[in-house]
């Protein structure tokens, strides 16, 4: 099989890091307790008890929503003409002619990330829009 994938990023098997943090502050305070460690792993917020909160505006909102909205995760994908749309506004008048397949990506600097490391090597230049 032909791949494109940048030789440091061939055959890389998602690690869980983020939330492999999340997993190590839990052990940590089941071990030290909960007044020794600090959890600032991603996605973490939590009173002087270390219970979990919510900011009330963001909870007042959440309250308001219907629940399709809430559970659903990033619906960049499933939006009729998103992902062509976004290929028509990176490109503009300057659409190469060659193979574009536009994809859903959690979080858009993470894309970016995700393509970068993905598809480049050391000493590569990569251009990219101001």
């Amino acid at each position: 099989m032909k791949t494109r994938a940048a030789i440091h990023a061939r055959g890389k098997v998602y690690a869980g890091k983020l939330f492999g943090t999340g997993m190590a502050a839990k052990q940590a305070v089941a071990q030290y307790g909960r007044k020794n460690v600090i959890d600032a792993s991603m996605g973490v917020i939590t009173d002087n008890n270390g219970t979990l909160i919510c900011l009330p505006t963001v909870e007042e909102q959440f309250r308001v929503m219907p629940i399709e909205e809430i559970i659903s995760y990033s619906p960049v994908g499933e939006l009729p003409g998103f992902l062509e749309a976004a290929v028509k506004h990176t490109f503009g008048e300057s659409r190469p002619d060659a193979y574009i397949r536009p994809i859903a990506s959690a979080g858009g600097a993470g894309a970016i990330s995700n393509v970068i490391w993905n598809y480049s090597n050391v000493g590569d230049t990569i251009l990219t829009h101001d």
